[in-house]
Formats: structure tokens, sequence, C-alpha cells
């Protein structure tokens, strides 16, 4: 009833349950649901007969992510204490015991001061905190939409089918490459020539995704390639030296280039009403810039738009012929459209993923019987929670009544 959701869903930020069995997992941090009715309801919402009202008592679930930020951290820490153990056990003195027990005591509080900080940094056990983060999500909250933040709009209409905080700003990560892209369309030409500088290059951070570009010259569509489909920071370095060039010509190092696109990127996006977006990085790895799936809904339909990016984005691996007639080849980070995963969905023809910290990202184009979705989802726990997340949706699509309309 119109009670029931008054009572449990808050207005400013709606969220969608789909269930079959009489309990079910929400998908808005980590809530079970315990309903008291097993009645199918009707709802006005696309969804159908798959959408019920709220009826039950919500259980909050502690967030489990922190264990997977830590986990390396405290594993380091106790190996550390077992080998001082040791030592001290060796020594037969008493007061030697009780000195060296001190010791052990100020080292465990150094080492945890020193490490922990580093681990926390984006870039450091990356692959082992997104590994144990897809356990935790897999196992504990399955089949559900749990990340922060979703908008799924029908492109025929442009309607929105289901949406989560759409308007909470969220950390873009490598989807900030799609608003540099967009940007640098109003200023070059996709068979423009960049000679790519080792200088723009040696900017890319440690530990980001590359697309091994070389000091070498590409054209602008192969730089946008190579951003879209491995995601390459290296190349959205190089992009951004090269239209900075073009805004001021007095900048005389890449750096200063770079910044003077940055600045111009956002003037670009206050004057195209992305009023939620900021950008720091090209490439997007930086945790103080921040967009919504609503601006960012608005920027991949403007792409779509043209057919050389549709083209780019929907394959699992993409081949550029430079300019020297050379070819480089480079596999698509969006597992979705990768035949050999678990993950694969042919009914899916793009966009991009994105990932920073503990928070993934992925944008995803479906057609199904003649319907297209975007669906942006922002703020998964994981590598394959985001696949997870947006799975959920797309079955939701699938099995509610919409697509036969």
């Amino acid at each position: 009833s119109d009670q029931t959701q008054e009572k449990y869903v808050d207005k400013k930020n709606p969220f969608f349950l789909r269930f079959k069995s009489p309990e079910k997992i929400v998908n808005d941090s980590y809530f079970y649901l315990h309903t008291n009715s097993h009645s199918s309801v009707e709802s006005t919402r696309p969804f159908g007969d798959f959408v019920k009202p709220f009826s039950g008592t919500l259980i909050e679930i502690p967030s489990l992510n922190f264990i997977a930020i830590v986990s390396p951290s405290i594993f380091v820490i106790i190996v550390a204490v077992i080998i001082l153990c040791c030592i001290v056990n060796r020594k037969n003195n008493k007061k030697k015991k009780a000195k060296y027990i001190v010791i052990v005591f100020f080292a465990i509080i150094i080492l945890g001061r020193i490490f922990i900080p580093w681990v926390l940094e984006p870039e450091n056990f990356r692959d082992t905190k997104n590994k144990i983060n897809s356990f935790i999500n897999r196992y504990t909250i399955p089949d559900s939409y749990n990340a922060k933040s979703l908008i799924a709009v029908d492109l025929s209409n442009n309607n929105d089918f289901v949406s989560k905080r759409a308007n909470e700003q969220q950390t873009p990560a490598s989807l900030a490459k799609l608003f540099v892209i967009d940007y640098a369309t109003t200023l070059v030409d996709l068979d423009d020539v960049v000679l790519a500088k080792n200088e723009a290059i040696s900017l890319t951070k440690q530990g980001s995704s590359v697309a091994n570009i070389k000091e070498k010259k590409y054209y602008v569509k192969n730089l946008f390639a190579a951003m879209l489909v491995p995601s390459g920071n290296d190349a959205a370095y190089v992009l951004a030296d090269y239209c900075g060039g073009i805004i001021s010509p007095k900048a005389t190092t890449s750096k200063e280039r770079i910044e003077v696109f940055m600045k111009n990127l956002n003037e670009y996006l206050k004057q195209n009403d992305y009023k939620d977006t900021i950008l720091y990085d090209p490439s997007g790895f930086d945790t103080e810039a921040h967009t919504t799936v609503l601006d960012l809904k608005e920027v991949v339909m403007d792409l779509l738009k043209n057919e050389w990016f549709k083209d780019i984005v929907s394959q699992t691996s993409y081949t550029a012929t430079l300019p020297d007639g050379s070819m480089q080849t480079w596999k698509n980070t969006n597992t979705f459209l990768d035949p050999t995963s678990e993950y694969y969905n042919k009914n899916v023809i793009g966009v991009k993923t994105g990932s920073l910290s503990d928070d993934f990202n992925l944008v995803v184009l479906y057609k199904k019987h003649g319907k297209e979705f975007l669906i942006c989802s922002l703020g998964s726990k994981s590598n394959s929670s985001r696949y997870d997340d947006v799975n959920y949706i797309i079955k939701t699509i699938d099995e509610s009544d919409y697509l036969s309309r």
C-alpha cells in the first residue's frame, strides 16, 4: 500500500525490490527484508508483478567491506607478531622476556600505524582486496542489487526504468574518461594525428590500467579506443596533453597542458548542465572527483549518437591501425562482452567499466526484444559484484512484463 511505502521508503532516495520468496535481500545498505505476505501484489511501476511494496521488518547488517581493506594489514602484523614471539620464547630470563614483550607491543603499534594507511591506498593490494570483497559479497548478499547508486533508462522513450540514489555523488574512477572524450570531440577530429610524448605517458600512476601507449604517433580515434576498451590511463594523459596544447599553445610542459585541459573540461561540464560532476584527472585515477548516475546517463547517451563510439565499446577486443600502418590490439575490460566469462551476455553491447579503491562501477547498454536499456551502476564492492549487481537489474528487466508491452 502507499502507507507501507511511505513508512519504509525514503522518497528522496527510492529503491526497488524484486522477490519471489518470503525472504529476500533489499538492495540498500545490506538490509534483509522479512516479508509477512506471500501474495502477489500489483504495481504501477514498470516491473509489473515483480515489484511489491514493503511489508515487514528491516534488519541492518553492518558492511563487511572493512574486512577486505584491512585483511592484508592484519596478516602482515600477525606474521610479525609470531616472529617476535618466537624470539621472546627463546629468552629464558624473565626480565628479558618482559622487556621483549614491551618491544613486541610497541612494534605492533608502529607496524599498524605505518602499514594500514599504506594498504588503504587504492593501488596497494588491490587484487587481494578485490578477491576478499568478491567472496564476501557473493556468499553473504546474493541475488540483490547492492551498489551505491543506479539508474536504468529505456532509450526508446528516455523513461527511467529504475533508480537508486540517482542524485548522490560517487567516485567515477575510469568512467571519467567518458566526459574527457565527450569534451575532446569538441576540440579534435578522429583522424587527427597525435604524437604521444613520454612526458605525458610518464604521468600514469603506478598500479593503474594502461593501454601500453608508446612514444609514437596515434590517431585521435586510436586514443579514444585505448581509453574505452582497456581503459588506458596512459592514453588519457596523452589525449589531455594534446588537447591542452590546442587550448593553450604557450603551455610548455605536459603537466601544464593537462591542467589547462582539465580546467576547461570542468567549465564545459558546467555549461552543459553536468552540474554534479567535477574531475581533476583525465584518467579518473582520483578519489576527489565525483559524478552521479544521472550525469553519466546524459554523457553516454550523447556519445551513443556516434557510430564510432558504439563500434568501439561493443567489441570484446579492438584492433587499432596506427598512422605508421602498425596495429595494436586491446582487450575490453567489460566482462559481459567476453564469451569465455561466466558473466557473458550476448545482449550486452557496451559500454565501460571503472574502478578505484573499493568502488567498482559499470555502465552497460543492454538490448532485448528491440528495446535498449542504458544501465549506470556506481559503487559495487568488488569486480565480480558489479556484474552481479547489474545482472540483477537485467534479470528484473527480463522477468518483468515491460518487454512485452
